[in-house]
């Protein structure tokens, strides 16, 4: 995993995804089958690189002290979560933990956003990265994501073909940060945008889906898997709406 101070993040989101490279669901003998929506197709009216930037959105909404990626073991996968998709949150700090794990109860029906690797740039970023314009932004983020060279993925033991085939770039979006977020900065809109690939899974059949994620990095050798442990289960409660849009810069 790699990350950088402030908003100038190679927050690595290692997450679930199942799928070949055509987007046709895979199964194997004692494997739940998941089915991912091809690269560069919609779902529910926006593609995998705008449901990322409404993930950006939704990860720096959550205050540092109730955020489910720097608290692995306290439940809150489900903060702030409502409509079709159900972002699982990417793992920042472990906290001195020997493997990097969480674990998230998901309801039946909803579709999955699985932020596997990206880096996102912003204009507060500070000295040196001062990203005034929408190309300072994507240039900044592609320097972060740029060594990543390859992953490999599995869900329940079975390897996905060629994950790297969903790399996108997202729009520029508006990122707000409230009180108590965890880049320390005082409550400020700024605007955004990042690089990297992620995967919009159709809502996958009640049940465990155990992910290992390992991301090859030019010059790093010891990256650790992180593993989610995905228990999709009947919703508790009626989920409203959609997730907004993302905010786009005027």
């Amino acid at each position: 995993m790699k990350a950088v101070k402030s908003l100038r993040r190679c927050m690595i989101g290692l997450t679930l995804l199942f799928s070949t490279s055509l987007g046709v669901a895979i199964a194997a003998q004692d494997v739940l089958p998941v089915e991912i929506v091809p690269p560069g197709d919609e779902y529910e009216g926006a593609t995998a690189a705008e449901w990322d930037a409404r993930f950006w959105q939704w990860s720096f909404s959550i205050p540092v002290d109730a955020h489910p990626s720097f608290h692995l073991d306290n439940g809150l996968c489900s903060i702030a979560q409502f409509g079709p998709v159900f972002f699982l949150p990417s793992v920042y700090d472990v906290s001195g933990s020997p493997e990097y794990e969480i674990t998230c109860a998901v309801p039946e029906g909803t579709a999955l956003y699985l932020q596997v690797s990206a880096a996102m740039c912003s204009t507060i970023d500070p000295e040196p990265y001062i990203n005034r314009n929408e190309q300072d932004l994507r240039d900044c983020a592609n320097t972060f994501i740029s060594d990543l060279t390859d992953s490999v993925v599995t869900i329940n033991g079975v390897e996905v073909e060629n994950p790297l085939q969903y790399w996108h770039i997202t729009p520029v979006f508006a990122l707000s940060l409230g009180p108590g977020n965890f880049s320390g900065l005082d409550p400020v809109v700024a605007l955004a945008a990042a690089e990297g690939y992620g995967f919009i899974i159709l809502p996958p059949t009640p049940g465990q889906y155990i992910i290992e994620v390992r991301d090859i990095w030019g010059g790093f050798d010891d990256v650790l898997p992180v593993r989610w442990i995905v228990n999709v289960v009947p919703p508790t409660i009626n989920l409203p709406g959609s997730v907004p849009e993302a905010t786009p810069a005027n």
